[in-house]
């Protein structure tokens, strides 16, 4: 006779048992969650450059038009300092934006991969 004990042991079991399994399916959404999360930041930083891209093309054709109109004597300098100021802008924000979308593949490799720990160096082989 055990008052009990053994029943209430095996329900306290069952109890921390539904728990973990319970955190474990919550630890699933949240990776997933992020994965999902990444993929959507890097797909609309690629469009961000894309466009970026495309501005600095037509920034660079009208910079060497204002050029020539300048050498033909038609545009003052003034003009072309400010196409070249605005495409140097463009150049600066793309390099900014592709920087960002390398940031954000480096966290999807981080939500598929989890967590990663560098193993202990083993201190016996330290001190030779």
């Amino acid at each position: 006779f055990d008052g009990g004990q053994r029943k209430a042991e095996v329900a306290r079991t069952k109890a921390v048992a539904a728990q973990r399994f319970h955190e474990y399916g919550q630890l699933i959404l949240d990776a997933l969650g992020e994965v999902e999360a990444a993929l959507l930041q890097e797909q609309e930083q690629k469009k961000y450059v894309i466009n970026l891209e495309s501005r600095l093309n037509l920034a660079m054709r009208t910079q060497k038009r204002v050029e020539s109109r300048y050498k033909q004597g038609v545009a003052d300098y003034q003009r072309v300092l400010s196409t070249l100021l605005s495409k140097q802008n463009l150049e600066q924000s793309l390099l900014t934006a592709k920087r960002k979308n390398l940031e954000y593949r480096i966290q999807l490799y981080r939500a598929l991969g989890g967590q990663f720990m560098l193993p202990e160096p083993d201190k016996t082989e330290s001190s030779l």
